[in-house]
């Protein structure tokens, strides 16, 4: 850089996601020449997420080009969107720098989630229905545009509830594992009806969906009723 030259400098932010590192820059605009600032320099950063202001400081020695930091950015489980903003000042000999942007705020992209759970809440079967089909669910991002939700087998915990049916004289009891094989968007859960010769009003039953220790999956309308009617 000449004496008469003002030299540029750029701070730029990668992608910013919950859970995940994101890259924060500051780059000499000019970066044709070998050493675009002859002298050393400083560029503080002040961070705002989800809380008190983190500082971060870019130390330039001579003839640097660019330097780079990587902030990790929490994943706050909640469901409000979030700012992420950036703050850059220049430090020590700067009369011959300028910067090009001093505030940069994006949007805090959400980590992607998967969601399990029941179709429905109610569900029906007569009495002599032998076996009622429920599926479950997963959907990523809690959208149904996605072929592929969860690229990897996973298990979930489903299990029925008594509430006025009898497990064993009206329905077959279930604590067991459902595999959720990789890419599945439904999954067929059996439940069988048992058949008696008792004239009886409508009986009910729970049923339950749980997954354990799997990052990024969620339970979303994870109960659900089932009413059995006399046939």
């Amino acid at each position: 850089m000449d004496d008469g030259d003002l030299g540029i400098v750029s701070v730029t932010v990668d992608d910013v996601k919950e859970g995940l590192n994101t890259t924060v820059c500051a780059v000499v605009v000019d970066p044709i020449l070998d050493c675009p600032v002859g002298f050393p320099f400083n560029v503080s950063l002040e961070l705002h997420y989800n809380g008190d202001p983190e500082n971060k400081v870019l130390v330039f020695a001579e003839c640097d080009q660019a330097k780079c930091v990587d902030i990790p950015i929490p994943d706050d489980k909640s469901v409000e969107q979030q700012n992420f903003t950036l703050n850059a000042a220049l430090k020590g000999n700067t009369t011959k720098l300028s910067l090009l942007k001093n505030e940069i705020t994006t949007r805090v992209q959400e980590n992607d989630k998967a969601f399990v759970g029941f179709e429905q809440t109610e569900y029906f079967s007569s009495e002599g229905g032998g076996m009622l089909i429920i599926w479950v669910t997963v959907k990523l991002n809690n959208s149904d545009v996605y072929k592929c939700p969860v690229g990897y087998d996973f298990e979930v915990d489903v299990t029925t509830h008594r509430i006025s049916a009898i497990p064993g004289e009206d329905f077959k009891h279930i604590e067991d594992k459902l595999l959720i094989p990789a890419c599945s968007t439904r999954v067929p859960l059996n439940i069988s009806i048992i058949n008696d010769t008792i004239d009886e009003p409508e009986e009910m039953f729970g049923l339950s969906v749980d997954v354990q220790g799997k990052d990024g999956i969620c339970i979303q309308q994870g109960t659900a009723n089932i009413t059995i009617t006399d046939s």
